[in-house]
């Protein structure tokens, strides 16, 4: 005999009945990498999420719905209250439309932002 050398088969003879440890063992796996796949998922998700909004952000004009785009630029969020809806999401929506209107609104943006109660505003 030498070192490694086993009696009889190393692997089960090909369509012989598996043992329930064995079948446990798959299924453990399968939820194993459903799982992993599902939070892989969702992290991809909230990562396209969190860069829209950041686009959202930086140019509220380029966005599918500019006057929502320039709501959550305002606000931080969707909705605005009414006084801010006035004053800092209609000038930022008329920003999109001249380049003067965009330089004056750049310049008025942060006091805006952080009148209407947006956190995020630097």
């Amino acid at each position: 005999m030498w070192i490694g050398w086993t009696r009889g088969r190393v692997a089960p003879k090909a369509g012989t009945a598996r043992g329930a440890r064995d079948s446990d063992r798959d299924r453990v796996f399968a939820r194993l990498v459903t799982t992993v796949l599902a939070t892989v998922l969702a992290n991809v998700l909230a990562v396209l999420v969190v860069a829209t909004c950041a686009i959202a952000q930086e140019n509220a004009c380029a966005a599918s719905d500019p006057r929502q785009a320039c709501s959550y630029q305002c606000c931080g969020r969707r909705s605005c209250p009414p006084s801010c809806e006035v004053d800092c999401v209609k000038l930022c929506v008329d920003a999109c439309g001249s380049q003067t209107r965009s330089l004056a609104y750049d310049n008025r943006k942060r006091d805006l932002q952080l009148r209407c109660g947006n956190k995020g505003a630097r």
